[in-house]
């Protein structure tokens, strides 16, 4: 009797350590995320943080906070998405990539011309649109949303992913109104310029 009480007790221990062992490999095989150690970006496409400096009426400005995303359309195109919390948001649309050893160089093309009554820009096929939400004292209490013409002048990302710029210019319709000029940058804040 104490034979088989022992033999299935054996048995017992033995099942439940079967059924452990199976949940440990199960376990094992769950899927992992794909990054690198030390968590360094490994493609051109995705999310950049960083903040801008703009030239506003001649006034520099700064606005931390902001963001870029680079969306593939295929191997040469992309679609830019900039989000600032004090400019707006736009979609730069068709934007050539190049790629060399030094990073990737972006351009899009748009002929700008000036009106003939000097009043207003006339923009090529394919210019893009910010939408700015009026804010401070010329709102008033019920601010407006407009969106403008928005051109990116420039842009750079190196080859390591690190450092990052590129130049926007957002036209406010009016020539009077003037061109409001904004870098997009990797790194620290620069020093002694108004925070927005």
């Amino acid at each position: 009797m104490n034979k088989k009480f022992f033999s299935l007790a054996l048995t017992l221990l033995c099942s439940a350590g079967f059924v452990a062992s199976c949940g440990d490999d199960a376990d094992e095989v769950q899927p992992k995320t794909e990054q690198t150690a030390d968590n360094q970006r490994t493609t051109i496409y995705g999310q950049y943080a960083g903040w801008s400096k703009a030239t506003v009426h001649g006034a520099p400005i700064k606005t931390p906070g902001e963001s870029l995303e680079i969306k593939k359309v295929d191997d040469n195109t992309v679609d830019i998405v900039y989000t600032s919390p004090t400019w707006g948001t736009a979609t730069l649309e068709g934007v050539t990539m190049t790629k060399s050893e030094r990073g990737y160089t972006f351009s899009k093309a748009v002929s700008v011309e000036v009106n003939q009554e000097q009043t207003d820009w006339i923009f090529g096929e394919g210019v893009d649109y910010i939408t700015m939400t009026q804010r401070g004292p010329a709102a008033g209490s019920n601010p407006t949303t407009k969106d403008y013409p928005f051109l990116l002048e420039n842009g750079f990302v190196s080859s390591d992913f690190q450092s990052y710029e590129f130049s926007f210019a957002a036209y406010l319709k009016l020539l009077g109104a003037g061109i409001y000029r904004m870098t997009f940058k990797s790194g620290e804040v620069e020093a002694d310029t108004p925070v927005v």
